[in-house]
């Protein structure tokens, strides 16, 4: 980080100072150029920024190593505007020195001044280059912000959620479990709103002063309160009266409210680039994380036994300059990876801090180291919550602690003086004559060995000729074969072209004369010709026929097409005429052409028309009649006659208005008129009936006029159509009248070609003329061409096979004459052979002789001698001195004070070179103080923390390893993991900042996508496990299947190694994984539980409960056959899927059963990720009937992976098969669980429910196969 990301450069650096700065200086006590002439070099620390508003980019110049008297704990900083390469001093201040601290944005430079307040001096181009490769600190501090936003907005809730005041209560009773793991407080006195706010806080009892643990359920309605109790606090518990557990408590956040302020206080450190890898918010957030290649590193000796995936892991941990990630699957040895890791640093004089998510796992890789004198362990963290195996380790012990281990190593050594000088005397009179006997041995045995050298040196000289000689004699052999081969080729080749040369003559016999073949070829060139001439000429005939017949034809089209044209003008004048809906349908049923959907449309309306006229035409005779006796009538009321408005409403029939008529008539007939009252409503009535009929007479004469105009519409609609076919027919007779006019031209040209080639008078001879005789006759032509080139072909044939005669018998003659040289010249080689060989065997049985063995025995012996002799004759020479030293050092010990015994702890704690603590602890304010920064950060269980908890540790590391498993479980935040707690937090807070990042960490692990994105360098996967039996590893191997290497068991014989030796009606001692099977119907399936959401399954307890009475008694008769030690206890981990069943399990074990041979634990399969047993009992609780089921939880191939993997001899299932493999929705899950079923089968290890909860009897083991 920070100076190290360049070497201290020196450049000159030109600023122009603005009046505002020079003013500054003055203020300040200075000239108006300030302190920057005061010296010729300063040291600076420079930070580049650029505002997206701004073209220039702002300079900041921290001066850390500038101090003044008037100003002591303050520092300079300038800031510059850089334009057009010109810097321009525009702002001074003096700001607290930790403002100044280098991060990874900045770079140390060394600057010489040169101020001016006028000239505008640009940089030189190194310094340009060099400013120009910086980083903009505030685009890096963007990047990182956008990136963390999420975790930011997941704190703050966080806090918001915790920050509530300290609530103290009084309680009336109270009850520990019978593992002291819980607390359970009785008539608890809350406020309502209280009780809400409980779950997951710190809890104090005050009668102890101490935090006991978390609150983990609340039941306001039963006024209870159940707390998990801390590890560290159990033992309190144990040995505290329950009378003395007090009244009075206390719940309060303050530790969540620190852990929380702690994670924050990363970012902010992320934010401001203050991580000792300069790229860690790269490797944080990129898809492909950016890493430096290994280094190569000398070989490396363990001090633990690896196997090869683990030495693998150290080596390229070890080789890795920024980044390594080593997955370790259960039972892979995580641990011991990580003890020899920090064993190398130590060695290489690295200092090395181990964190992790909980205190377990980092005392866990601590107490690997304890017995390597490399090692100076530190354990940093709160003394009550650190495990045994660290507590030496602490702050407050270490020094003791050393002091204790090293007087018990020099008081021993002091009371073992007298005896050991006894035995050194006593051995160097003994080793002194044999050492002298064996050295004269051993030049007896150099000079055997000496001369058998010289003897081989002469046998391999002689033996080098003889390979050479026979080497020269195979070569000699294998060319005279050669040379007898090639001359038997060259006399059978002399044959066979003599041979050819004889077949050639005799086929030449049967060929004809070239000169008539020629003569032959050119009669028939002139024949096909002619035949030509006559093709092309009954060509031009047949053409000349054809175009005769296509005018003929277009005349013919074009006199019918003058008769229809006639017509159809007749027809355009009968449309003009039509007046009548007959007429017009005698005209379509005589042209159908005309009959268009859209003309009988309009036919049909106009018919409508007609219909409803003919209807309404009697009301129009009708209204001339009321018109009549209207003014009859009014003329008796001696009234004027007023306006008659048609009005439609009311409406009369026929009928009705002839009566109403026939009415007045019949008193005009009668002359018995009615009263005036009677006439004047009657006269109303007619005035009523009128404007009806006024109406009806309207719509009629409307009908009337819209009756003509539609037949006008249809007459102009079937003469634009009677126009249109005319002007269609018109163009199609033009088209033929121009066809016509071009065949006349074509028929005339023709007609002068056939005069040209005089064609009447070869007329008879085209009959016989056709494509038939021209073929025969150019197939003929090609034989006869064919012949000549087969001719011509065999003539060069003939003279290739005299020429090759000539020269094979000339290659013969060569060959012979070469073979009858050589056989002279390779007379000889025999005799040198013989006279080789005679000289070897004679050196045989000096070289046969083994005097190297005997001399490598006695080296042996010498050395083992010589190094006994050394060792006790230096011992010898330094008793004295240790004497004295031991003596010393005895006395100084002995009398150690306290002050001296502090001095001790400070050396330990000042060159302590593995640190261990929580990722967490990592940032507490006195940790940050001493240890800065490491060498090397290893966190363990990196899938169990929580992205802002790995970030503190990783700051610190200019190197970081992470160890975990991503297909392990993710952290748990309560009751609920990581991923459950923000896929809750996004589905409730929907306008939440960061919901992006977090959703996307949501599909990938921080871990995995490292792991998934890093080079096969940069990573290892543990793959042998030596937890489980090689059965239970089985059933999580396909978890692993696609990674490189797949998992394996490391037990050299896991049936011996992990055997459980119980014995039940239902276990054999060969069973590993047994599921009990119960049936997918009523009476075992899931029940919910009153008030909850969580689930449980009363079948399966009682299978639970059964197998575990069995387990004990198995255990018990194990320890009477003296299998077991009778103290013993079988450790058995009792899980499940849901809270609320292992709510009942352990209601069930606390309180019905009493099992004094098994030490049981129970736990959510999530709370039992990192743990093991050697017995596991899974109660898988889900089973249904309605549809395809969902399994909640147990979908997750995570959650089962742990859930199998923490058994090391026997894994029992309780639950469904039928709901587990066949009902569940998913296919994934169907067949991740089928895999465990198919495994149980082949093993025949399926149980049901009625054979666990039969009679119970148990044989002593069950060696015939049990099925179901």
């Amino acid at each position: 980080m920070r100076d190290t990301m360049t070497t201290e450069r020196l450049f000159t650096c030109p600023v122009r100072l603005t009046k505002a700065v020079q003013e500054a200086f003055k203020r300040f006590g200075w000239a108006e150029t300030g302190f920057l002439t005061q010296q010729p070099i300063f040291t600076v620390q420079i930070e580049k920024n650029k505002e997206s508003e701004q073209t220039a980019t702002k300079v900041l110049l921290y001066f850390t190593h500038f101090s003044q008297p008037d100003n002591a704990g303050k520092m300079p900083v300038l800031t510059l505007l850089e334009e057009d390469h010109v810097l321009t001093a525009v702002h001074f201040m003096m700001v607290p020195k930790k403002i100044g601290q280098p991060t990874n944005w900045r770079r140390s430079v060394q600057l010489a001044f040169a101020p001016d307040a006028r000239i505008k001096n640009p940089m030189p181009p190194a310094f340009r280059e060099w400013l120009q490769d910086l980083p903009f600190a505030n685009e890096r501090t963007d990047y990182v912000r956008k990136r963390i936003a999420g975790w930011e907005g997941y704190l703050a809730i966080q806090e918001q959620q915790l920050d509530i005041p300290d609530i103290k209560f009084r309680y009336q009773d109270v009850a520990v479990q019978k593992d002291f793991r819980k607390l359970t407080l009785y008539q608890v006195e809350l406020k309502p709103e209280e009780w809400k706010q409980m779950r997951q806080m710190d809890i104090k009892l005050l009668s102890l002063g101490k935090e006991v643990g978390k609150v983990s359920k609340a039941n306001p309605r039963d006024r209870i309160l159940e707390i998990d109790v801390l590890s560290y606090m159990e033992d309190v518990i144990r040995r505290t009266p329950l009378d003395r557990l007090g009244h009075d408590a206390v719940v309060s956040n303050f530790a969540s409210l620190s852990q929380i302020r702690r994670l924050r206080s990363g970012f902010q450190q992320l934010e401001r680039g203050q991580a000792e890898n300069p790229l860690l918010e790269q490797i944080l957030f990129e898809e492909t994380p950016p890493v430096a290649p290994l280094r190569t590193i000398p070989k490396l000796t363990f001090s633990h036994p690896l196997n090869p995936f683990q030495r693998r892991a150290v080596e390229g941990a070890i080789a890795a300059e920024d980044l390594y990630v080593i997955q370790g699957p259960p039972g892979t040895g995580k641990t011991t990876v990580i003890s020899e890791i920090c064993l190398q640093n130590a060695k290489a004089g690295l200092r090395t801090l181990v964190a992790s998510q909980s205190n377990l796992a980092v005392d866990n890789a601590l107490s690997r180291l304890l017995a390597n004198k490399d090692i100076r362990i530190l354990r940093v963290g709160r003394t009550e919550s650190i495990e045994e195996e660290g507590q030496r380790f602490i702050e407050e012990n270490i020094g003791q602690y050393w002091r204790d281990v090293t007087l018990k190593t020099v008081t021993d050594a002091v009371s073992e003086r007298a005896p050991r000088l006894q035995h050194i005397t006593s051995e160097l009179a003994r080793l002194r004559p044999l050492f002298q006997e064996t050295e004269v041995r051993l030049e007896k045995c150099q000079r055997a060995v000496q001369k058998k050298e010289r003897a081989l040196a002469e046998q391999k000289v002689l033996q080098t000729e003889l390979t050479e000689l026979l080497t020269n004699m195979e070569q000699i052999k294998e060319q005279r074969t050669r040379l007898q081969e090639q001359v038997e080729k060259a006399s059978q080749k002399v044959l066979d072209a003599q041979e050819v040369k004889a077949q050639l003559e005799e086929k030449q016999k049967g060929y004809p004369e070239p000169q008539v073949i020629q003569s032959d070829i050119m009669e028939k060139r002139e024949r096909i010709q002619a035949v030509n001439q006559l093709l092309e000429i009954k060509t031009l005939l047949q053409e000349r026929e054809t175009t005769l017949q296509q005018i003929e034809e277009i005349e013919r089209e074009l006199a019918g097409l003058e008769s229809k044209l006639q017509v159809m003008d007749s027809e355009i004048e009968e449309i003009r005429q039509l007046r009548s809906v007959a007429a017009i349908h005698q005209m379509l049923e005589r042209e159908p052409a005309f009959a268009t959907a859209r003309v009988l449309f309009k036919v049909k309306g106009i018919e409508g028309i007609r219909g409803l006229v003919k209807t309404y035409h009697p009301a129009k005779e009708l209204y001339a009649r009321y018109d009549k006796a209207l003014l009859y009538f009014i003329g008796l009321l001696k009234e004027k006659k007023r306006p008659v408005r048609p009005v439609a409403e009311p409406t009369f029939t026929h009928p009705e208005l002839e009566r109403y008529l026939e009415q007045g008539r019949h008193w005009i007939r009668m002359k018995q008129l009615p009263s005036t009252r009677e006439l004047a409503d009657y006269v109303q009535g007619l005035y009523t009936r009128m404007r009806y009929l006024a109406a009806i007479d309207a719509y009629y004469e409307e009908l009337v006029v819209r009756g003509e105009s539609e037949l006008e519409l249809l007459r102009t609609e079937l003469q634009e159509q009677a126009l249109l076919q005319n002007q269609q027919e018109r163009k199609q007779a033009r088209t033929f009248e121009e066809r016509k006019e071009h065949l006349s031209e074509l028929l005339a040209e023709q007609t002068s070609r056939w005069n040209e080639v005089n064609g009447e008078t070869v007329r008879s001879q085209l009959e016989e003329v056709d494509a038939t005789s021209k073929f025969t006759l150019e197939r003929e032509l090609v034989t006869l061409e064919r012949l000549r080139v087969e001719i011509e072909s065999f003539e060069a044939t003939y003279q290739m096979a005299c020429d090759s005669l000539s020269e094979t018998e000339k290659e013969s003659h060569t060959a012979q004459k070469q073979l009858t040289t050589f056989l002279t010249e390779s007379a000889g080689y025999d005799e040198e052979r013989t006279r080789l060989e005679q000289e070897i065997r004679l050196l045989e049985p000096l070289v046969s002789e083994k005097p190297e063995e005997q001399l490598e025995a006695v080296q042996k012996e010498w050395l083992s001698l010589k190094f006994e002799l050394d060792k006790y004759e230096k011992e010898d020479k330094e008793a004295p001195v240790h004497q004295a030293l031991q003596t010393q050092w005895q006395e100084l010990l002995e009398q150690a004070s306290a002050e001296d015994v502090d001095e001790i702890r400070k050396l330990n704690v000042k060159y302590a070179n593995v640190i261990g603590t929580t990722c967490v602890a990592s940032a507490r304010k006195d940790f940050i103080e001493n240890y800065p920064s490491f060498d090397v950060v290893i966190i363990d269980e990196v899938s169990k923390a929580t992205p802002p908890e790995l970030l503190l540790p990783m700051l610190k590391g200019k190197k970081v390893i992470l160890v975990g498993d991503h297909h392990q479980l993710p952290p748990l935040l309560g009751d609920d993991t990581l991923e459950e707690t923000l896929a809750q937090l996004i589905e409730e807070q929907t306008e939440f900042t960061g919901k992006q990042e977090l959703e996307s960490l949501l599909k990938e692990s921080l871990f995995e996508r490292l792991y998934k994105h890093l080079p096969a360098t940069h990573k290892t996967m543990l793959a042998i496990q030596y937890r489980m039996h090689e059965t239970i590893m089985e059933t999580i191997a396909p978890f692993y299947q696609y990674e490189q290497d797949a998992l394996s068991c490391g037990l050299e014989d896991s049936e011996s190694q992990r055997a459980h030796g119980l014995a039940t009606s239902w276990l054999r001692k060969k069973d590993h994984v047994v599921w009990v099977d119960l049936p997918n119907q009523q009476g075992f399936l899931e029940e919910r539980a009153k008030g909850g959401s969580s689930l449980w399954n009363p079948a399966e307890l009682e299978v639970t409960k059964k197998a575990l009475i069995d387990l004990n008694a198995a255990v018990e008769r194990s320890k009477q056959q003296g299998l077991f030690p009778l103290d013993a206890q079988k450790t058995v981990g009792v899980i499940s899927f849901y809270g609320e069943q292992v709510k009942q399990l352990d209601r069930l074990i606390q309180q019905e059963l009493r099992l004094p041979h098994l030490h049981m634990r129970t736990g959510t399969v999530d709370r039992f990720q990192g743990m093991e047993m050697e017995v596991i009992v899974l109660s898988m609780v889900r089973n249904q009937t309605e549809g395809r089921g969902d399994i909640g939880f147990a979908n997750d191939y995570r959650r089962l992976n742990v859930a199998l993997s923490r058994a090391k001899e026997l894994l029992i299932l309780i639950g469904s098969q039928e709901m587990f493999t066949r009902r569940v929705k998913r296919e994934a899950t169907r067949a991740m669980y089928g895999h465990v079923v198919q495994l149980v089968d082949r093993l025949e290890t399926r149980r049901t429910p009625e054979e666990v909860t039969g009679d119970g009897r148990a044989t002593s083991e069950i060696e015939e196969p049990i099925t179901s």
